[in-house]
């Protein structure tokens, strides 16, 4: 009997529209199993004393600006969204129900209706309050028509906007970000470069030659890849002090990052972890006075170089 695969919570909900959806968006919603994400978060919350009760109840996050963690475990009858901003964690539980995607959130389950518009050059996800319960007793719709959120592509990065305010209290809160979908190179490690620096470029050419096993690829600073990357980890993309890496969904920099690449190589590469017995502040001041001083001491090209034709789909755009 041919296994028939499950339907993820999205497309069953939006059967005749997902695959309009900008490519982030969908994978976020079609992975099965447990992933990790990071990225930038700006939250604004209101003051008032009811502002603030109701903020409670639903685990609302703080106000302010920095990273957000989030990890998502998907099947295809739930969605499970654990979210860090600032060290605080909001949880919720998502699923079909009735039609509506339905998301618990501390005392509160919100029904959800989910309708596809126009963005900008693509589309987004557009979330409107259908029902409420609070402890299992229905509120009335009208409080909720403040409610809502949007799931969208910017840059190659998913981007959520989240609101919420409510008659005679005001704003909730309102938060809104983004990050790199690890999805769009889940079976590579993704190595961020600078493309005119000599010396990053002859680090990318010892790596084509002892990777052997096309563990790699690469994406230049200057490029429209390596530029979202840098950005959704929180580094300076016009003129990085440290090269990225991004291996398994997570980010690593300075020191560690070069550690951990020339492990990834295998064989006697793995002996270059004794380096993380030297603490990590002194061996990164010094990758990083190398890293702000790399074109006087290195030289740079005019151009970002161009890899080989049989090299070339190892390198992101």
């Amino acid at each position: 009997m041919t296994r028939v695969a499950p339907t993820p919570l999205y497309r069953q909900l939006l059967p005749a529209r997902f695959d309009d959806l900008p490519p982030t968006v969908r994978v976020l919603h079609e992975r099965e199993g447990l992933h990790r994400y990071r990225g930038k978060v700006e939250v604004e919350r209101g003051r008032g004393i009811l502002s603030r009760l109701c903020a409670w109840a639903t685990r609302l996050p703080v106000a302010g600006r920095g990273t957000i963690e989030v990890e998502i475990d998907c099947t295809p009858h739930h969605e499970r969204w654990a979210r860090e901003f600032a060290g605080r964690a909001m949880r919720s539980h998502l699923w079909v129900g009735d039609g509506l995607l339905c998301e618990r959130l501390g005392l509160v389950t919100f029904g959800f209706r989910l309708d596809v518009e126009p963005l900008g050059a693509g589309h987004a996800v557009v979330w409107r309050v259908a029902k409420v319960r609070a402890l299992g007793v229905p509120l009335p719709q009208r409080w909720f028509d403040g409610v809502g959120a949007r799931e969208y592509e910017r840059d190659r990065r998913y981007r959520f906007d989240v609101f919420a305010s409510m008659p005679w209290i005001g704003r909730l809160v309102h938060y809104r970000g983004g990050w790199m979908s690890s999805e769009l190179h889940r079976e590579h490690a993704v190595i961020v470069f600078d493309g005119v620096c000599v010396l990053c470029n002859g680090w990318v050419r010892f790596l084509l030659r002892h990777d052997r096993r096309g563990r790699y690829r690469f994406a230049a600073m200057q490029g429209e890849s390596g530029r979202a990357l840098l950005l959704s980890h929180g580094l300076d993309a016009d003129d990085p002090v440290s090269f990225l890496l991004i291996d398994n969904g997570v980010a690593w920099t300075d020191t560690d990052a070069i550690v951990r690449v020339l492990a990834g190589l295998g064989g006697a590469w793995r002996l270059v972890g004794v380096l993380r017995v030297v603490p990590r502040g002194v061996r990164n001041r010094l990758y990083r006075w190398f890293a702000r001083n790399r074109y006087r001491i290195f030289g740079r090209y005019d151009q970002c170089t161009i890899p080989a034709p049989e090299q070339a789909a190892r390198f992101l755009p």
